[in-house]
């Protein structure tokens, strides 16, 4: 059974707004045949993102969110082995 939270009774850090925590533990359950490696350059994307201004990062984010990030990786030797050439 899920649990909700009024937004404002969520403990929160300001100087970090994503639940790294959650965040990692979802992306393992999400996709399952991704290196560690690669989960670890989809996070460090999300945290480390730069754009012109804040409309141009809220753009971004939201691609993220709806379309994905890309990450490279090597798995036996081929090159994102998950995705078509």
């Amino acid at each position: 059974m899920r649990s909700y939270l009024y937004g404002a009774e969520v403990e929160r850090d300001y100087h970090c707004p994503l639940y790294k925590e959650r965040l990692v533990e979802s992306l393992e359950r999400i996709n399952p045949n991704l290196p560690q490696e690669a989960l670890n350059e989809a996070v460090w994307q999300l945290q480390n993102y730069e754009s012109r201004n804040l409309l141009h990062q809220n753009i971004k984010f939201t691609k993220y969110l709806q379309q994905g990030i890309e990450v490279n990786y090597v798995c036996d030797g081929k090159k994102n082995p998950h995705l078509s050439n």
